[in-house]
């Protein structure tokens, strides 16, 4: 092969990288685009700073939080504080001081409930 082969050929790779990051940046700027993390953070109250590091360093463009074993009370979720964000859903043990699950989405965001999946929830099943 030779050395303008090797060019060209290393050209068009760098151009297809370029339009493969055009395209990648044009698909994350859509309106609609969901980044959510999870975690299971067997007990929520006492990571609350790593989460809001962690929220305003590399993962800043998160907009929807789920935690499950989360270990707190319905009254201890409500009254807790997460910047910009606010708590849409949640599922607490009755039974134990473990378990539950919780949902936080960006002050921004609009949602909507669906009640019929309330209707499921059944302690250590869903």
């Amino acid at each position: 092969m030779s050395q303008s082969t090797k060019v060209n050929e290393l050209v068009n790779l760098m151009n297809t990288r370029d339009l493969y990051s055009e395209t990648n940046s044009a698909m994350n700027s859509k309106e609609y685009e969901i980044r959510l993390l999870h975690h299971n953070v067997q007990s929520l109250s006492n990571k609350l700073l790593d989460i809001a590091i962690m929220l305003a360093t590399e993962h800043s463009n998160i907009n929807i939080l789920c935690f499950t074993e989360h270990w707190l009370s319905e009254v201890q979720l409500k009254v807790l504080n997460i910047y910009g964000f606010r708590l849409v859903s949640n599922f607490s043990s009755s039974h134990s001081a473990s378990g539950g699950s919780c949902i936080f989405t960006r002050n921004t965001i609009e949602m909507k409930d669906v009640n019929y999946l309330r209707e499921l929830e059944k302690e250590k099943v869903f």
